[in-house]
This record gives C-alpha cells, sequence and structure tokens, in this order.
C-alpha cells in the first residue's frame, strides 16, 4: 500500500499519520506523526526540508518528540534539522540521520536555547517522560 500525505493507518496500538512532507526526491514524499497508545505523539521527518506548513504540523498536533534529519538525504544539514525542531516545536528534538550531532546540538542551543535535545546512543534505550 503506498502511504500519502493525509492518510491514516492504523497499526496495532499505533496510529500512523502521513503528512506533507519537501522532499523533492520521493515520489510521494511524506512526514509522520505516530501517536501511541498512551498518547504520546512522535513527528518524524524522513528526509523533508523545512517548509512553512511544519510550524502549523507543530500547532496542530502538539508533538511530544520531533526526529530532525541532519543528513542522509539531499539538502539535509544540521541547519534545515535546527529549522525543524524550529518549526514543530516539540518537547524533544531528536536528531537523526549521521554520525554526529554535534552541531545540530549547537545551533539549537544557540538560537532556540527554548528546545530541549536529546541525542540518542546505540544500543542506549531511551525512555520519554
Amino acid at each position: 500500500k503506498v502511504v500519502q500525505a493525509d492518510m491514516e493507518v492504523v497499526a496495532d496500538d499505533l496510529l500512523i499519520e502521513a503528512l506533507p512532507s519537501n522532499h523533492p526526491a520521493a515520489a510521494t514524499p511524506v512526514t509522520y506523526m505516530i501517536t501511541l497508545e498512551n498518547g504520546v505523539k512522535i513527528f518524524h521527518a524522513s528526509d523533508s526540508l523545512p517548509f512553512p506548513a511544519m510550524e502549523r504540523i507543530g500547532m496542530n498536533e502538539k508533538p511530544d518528540i520531533a526526529l530532525c534529519a541532519v543528513s542522509g538525504g539531499p539538502g539535509l544539514t544540521s541547519r534545515t534539522g535546527a529549522e525543524i525542531a524550529k518549526l514543530i516545536k516539540a518537547k524533544v528534538a531528536i536528531p537523526y540521520h549521521g554520525n554526529s550531532f554535534s552541531d545540530f546540538v549547537e545551533i539549537v542551543k544557540r538560537e532556540y536555547p527554548e528546545q530541549k535535545v536529546v541525542t540518542l546512543k546505540k544500543m542506549v534505550p531511551f525512555v520519554y517522560g
């Protein structure tokens, strides 16, 4: 099944909403809002570049966690990841796609000091809440 923006999929106790994306190279570009059974909302930016509608997504959905790509796709950098964190305004921003997240952390710390950032470590569980 091809998922497109504005579709919803229910998988077990998860609600997965496909939302708009700015990823020109993708055939069906989407970002995701994943709602867990306990109500925690996770925004997954996929390989999207930041775009103005992300601010509306953040205001409407009020995600707890934003997964922000900082490399791996066309044009993705620590700066674009930080811009996504700023637009979405989740309680926690987590960078992904890459081996070093220090630039992302520094940009967010300097320009959006109210944003909490968590960098994940391989094989170390992250517990939100």
